[in-house]
């Protein structure tokens, strides 16, 4: 028997292991006080996990197989992938997690950056061992770069956030988009952010407009909401505004909401007490402890088009 495959039959049991406790990781939601918190950056990092979870276990895929031939290399890369669908489908299915197509990027990357690791410590000591493991190691560290360059945004986002709180909300912040998502179908709603604002076309009758999320939840020790909304068109605006937990059901009876009217070309700082808030919904407090989003939306015919500049707390 070779010394490798005496080493196999050692640890032949670690790439089994290691598929139990992938699968174990990817179905693992977030601890709730993690998932609901302000940080963005959190879920970032949880999604980014995928990453070494694929690179580790192709690599010890690689090694169980003991591969060493490019159509080994190509069938481990696809049973991984396979294995990695797998586990999102299930995430579908049962609802542990929410699957995406980002994750799947992410772990085909991970996979192949494991096998490049393989192929990296198989070449020691063999020809041409130097180019072969230099170029192993330019594909993971490819791998890497191009699994981590999604989250460099909302990562700036959160230090912006953090270092402008009680700033919830602002135009000018990096990759603000991120923080807003139309409210409506996605034909209904175009946004852009232009100067220190994002700016929010209408393009439907229906009420339609925006939320404003991913901020931090922890509103206590503040005394108002307050936000800066300009009408950016000549007919008036009439507008509802919305303020949720991480409690709040679809009911209208579970949430905070009032409207008000901007004129043409009006711009207001819209200010709401966070007592009054707190006591929106019939039959609870909503939690200002743990506030999940800000609705902004037209009501009836009138102004197609509103700007937010700023959401913040006073």
């Amino acid at each position: 028997m070779s010394r490798e495959s005496r080493q196999y039959s050692q640890k032949a049991w670690l790439f089994p292991a290691a598929i139990v406790v992938a699968a174990v990781l990817l179905w693992m939601p977030l601890p709730g006080f993690l998932d609901r918190s302000h940080s963005h950056i959190v879920g970032e990092i949880h999604d980014l996990t995928h990453f070494p979870i694929f690179t580790a276990l192709a690599c010890l895929a690689c090694r169980y197989f003991l591969a060493s031939r490019a159509a080994h290399y190509a069938s481990i890369l696809l049973c991984v992938v396979l294995f990695a669908a797998l586990m999102e489908i299930g995430q579908a299915v049962f609802g542990a997690r929410d699957p995406s197509w980002a994750d799947m990027v992410t772990n085909t990357l991970g996979a192949a950056s494991g096998i490049a690791l393989w192929i990296a410590v198989r070449a020691r000591g063999k020809p041409h061992a130097i180019r072969t493991m230099a170029f192993a190691a330019a594909v993971a560290l490819a791998s890497a770069v191009v699994a981590t360059i999604p989250s460099i945004d909302p990562i700036r986002i959160q230090f912006a956030q953090a270092s402008a709180f009680p700033v919830l909300y602002k135009g000018g912040f990096p990759g603000t988009a991120i923080l807003a998502e139309s409210l409506g179908d996605l034909d209904h709603v175009e946004l852009e952010v232009s100067g220190d604002a994002l700016h929010v076309d209408l393009l439907h009758p229906e009420p339609v407009g925006i939320v404003l999320w991913r901020f931090r939840p922890d509103w206590t020790g503040f005394d108002a909401l307050a936000i800066d909304i300009e009408n950016t068109r000549a007919a008036d605006l009439p507008m509802q505004i919305d303020v949720r937990d991480y409690a709040s059901s679809n009911e209208a009876t579970d949430f905070y909401s009032s409207t008000f009217t901007l004129r043409g070309n009006e711009r207001r700082l819209v200010v709401i007490d966070l007592d009054e808030i707190a006591a929106g919904p019939t039959d609870r407090a909503l939690d200002l402890g743990d506030v999940s989003l800000i609705a902004l939306y037209r009501i009836a015919a009138g102004s197609d088009g509103f700007a937010v500049h700023e959401a913040r707390l006073e």
